[in-house]
């Protein structure tokens, strides 16, 4: 189901109304609040991981909900400073798009405040009390897959949400540290880490045995493996290396070098050290096949135009093999370029006559379909939808402010050089 956003009066956005659903582009100035919506979207749809762990975790009986208020009011705090929670401010999330009973909210007025809809809050406390009957009735163990699914029930939402922050190329960097620092970190001081980005850490060391052990994949399960083989050549293409992990050290082997060099990835380009976990993640997603919502910032960091391309090409082909879906904030005009050929090409696949020739200029799992595809740009505070529903494409003309700015500068000083000459 279509998920819906709204945000009012927070930090620096005054009101912003955006569908979370397919895949959404965001763009806009810097500091202008990309990432606090990304950031916010991703508190929503994880509210369901919270009550997971609440009930997965040792807690105390008969008081769940207070647990849970609790525990988004120290989330809510980690992701946006304490600073936040002044003044008034109101983030209101939908579940159902056009359905105003199932919402859950957070209202800021000098203090933090959970709310739900009404058919959210039913859904939430017949599933709270159903717990709570468990626990008091001191079953050992409550079935998780039965939990798990009645939590993607009532909040409409059967993907595993993941956070990827910008700045990610540190990580790369400290990537022999990272576990010795984790490990010997109190409690206080890995929560002053920013949450997305120790969130994000945690995903990596969890799942980065899996790039240590040799894996063949079965392709019988596959309805098609096509897909997973173009996400790797594009991880291959773009990072013009492949990834390997060896117990805790991470290596780049890089690609068309006959002496096979291999660099540790602290040692790797910035362009590689930003990219290489957005391609593993990618990877791990793919091949397990699970439904992912990913929430990227920037993927253009220190790609070159046609990394950028090839990298967009790479989350289109793994959202359409996996029905995964993404929320992406971006900076730069190639992205939004990238996407515009890929929905120009999902939009002309329906005339049957080209189909043939078509698939040899762009692989037909990289077709993005533009039904499911939603693109906004943020401005002095507000959201407004840059896609034109005529060419089912990305208006890039509404961005072309910076443009038209730099042109009228180029021509005032050739106006100066031609009146000097005269």
């Amino acid at each position: 189901m279509a998920h819906f956003i709204e945000i009012t009066n927070f930090g620096p956005i005054d009101y912003c109304a955006l569908d979370v659903d397919g895949l959404t582009v965001l763009t806009g100035p810097q500091a202008s609040g990309k990432s606090t919506i990304a950031k916010a979207v991703y508190f929503f749809r994880t509210i369901k991981d919270e009550i997971f762990d609440l009930v997965v975790r040792p807690m105390i009986i008969g008081e769940f909900i207070e647990n849970l208020r609790y525990r988004l009011y120290v989330k809510f705090r980690n992701m946006f400073g304490i600073h936040q929670l002044n003044g008034s401010a109101n983030l209101k999330y939908f579940y159902n798009k056009g359905d105003t009973g199932t919402f859950v909210e957070v209202n800021i007025n000098n203090y933090f405040s959970f709310n739900t809809g009404a058919a959210a809050g039913r859904e939430i406390i017949q599933l709270v009390n159903e717990i709570s009957a468990h626990m008091n009735a001191r079953v050992k163990e409550y079935d998780i897959d039965a939990l798990k699914q009645k939590l993607s029930q009532v909040f409409r939402d059967d993907y595993e949400t993941v956070y990827i922050p910008s700045g990610r190329s540190t990580i790369s960097l400290l990537h022999k540290h990272i576990p010795s620092m984790f490990a010997t970190m109190e409690d206080w001081q890995r929560n002053d880490i920013d949450y997305c980005t120790r969130r994000f850490i945690e995903l990596i060391l969890k799942i980065k045995p899996w790039f240590s052990e040799r894996r063949t994949i079965d392709v019988n399960k596959f309805s098609s493996i096509r897909p997973i083989y173009e996400v790797q050549r594009l991880s291959r293409e773009t990072l013009g290396a492949t990834y390997q992990c060896d117990e805790n050290n991470e290596r780049l082997h890089l690609i068309g070098d006959d002496k096979k060099i291999s660099v540790e990835i602290n040692y790797a380009s910035s362009g590689q050290q930003e990219a290489v976990w957005v391609f593993n993640l990618l990877t791990y997603f793919q091949v397990e096949e699970k439904k992912l919502f990913l929430v990227l910032e920037e993927p253009e960091a220190h790609l070159h135009p046609e990394a950028q391309y090839m990298l967009i090409k790479a989350i289109t082909t793994f959202c359409n093999h996996t029905t995964s879906q993404g929320f992406i904030t971006t900076h730069s005009p190639y992205v939004l370029t990238s996407f515009n050929n890929l929905l120009y090409a999902g939009k002309i696949s329906k005339i049957q006559q080209i189909q043939r020739k078509l698939k040899e200029i762009i692989p037909e799992y990289t077709w993005l379909d533009p039904i499911g595809f939603y693109a906004y740009v943020l401005d002095d505070g507000k959201t407004r939808s840059i896609k034109d529903e005529n060419l089912a494409m990305i208006d890039l003309e509404a961005l072309d402010a910076v443009a038209a700015r730099q042109d009228d500068e180029y021509e005032q000083m050739l106006a100066l050089v031609t009146e000097e000459n005269k």
